[in-house]
């Protein structure tokens, strides 16, 4: 694990991984879901240009950096737009055509 890419990669998930932990103890499970990605990227926003605060600053709650809580948002933001697809295809073999949105793709016994 020399390359940039793993020592990023490593970084970003130890980040996400902290942060969530931490919210496990302040939010309900899946409470992510109940905000649009607008709603998180506008935390995003707060996270990363909140008034006076620099890069490297903590979130006063957590003590987590910012940038944590920010690259955390972006993740919700990526498997809200995941379970939205998933939700809008329509399923293969069912009769009539209806759409997966009750399980994830790999689990979806009809498009298997």
């Amino acid at each position: 694990m020399n390359s940039d890419i793993d020592k990023i990669l490593i970084r970003a998930d130890s980040a996400v991984h902290m942060t969530m932990l931490a919210g496990e103890k302040k939010y309900e499970p899946f409470a992510y879901r109940k905000y649009t990605a607008e709603q998180h990227m506008a935390a995003v926003e707060r996270h990363i240009k909140g008034e006076g605060q620099t890069l490297d600053a903590l979130d006063a709650e957590s003590g987590h950096p910012h940038l944590a809580h920010a690259i955390t948002r972006l993740a919700m933001i990526l498997q809200l737009n995941k379970e939205t697809e998933q939700k809008n295809r329509i399923c293969k073999q069912a009769e009539p055509a209806t759409a997966c949105s009750t399980v994830p793709d790999d689990e979806c016994e009809s498009c298997s």
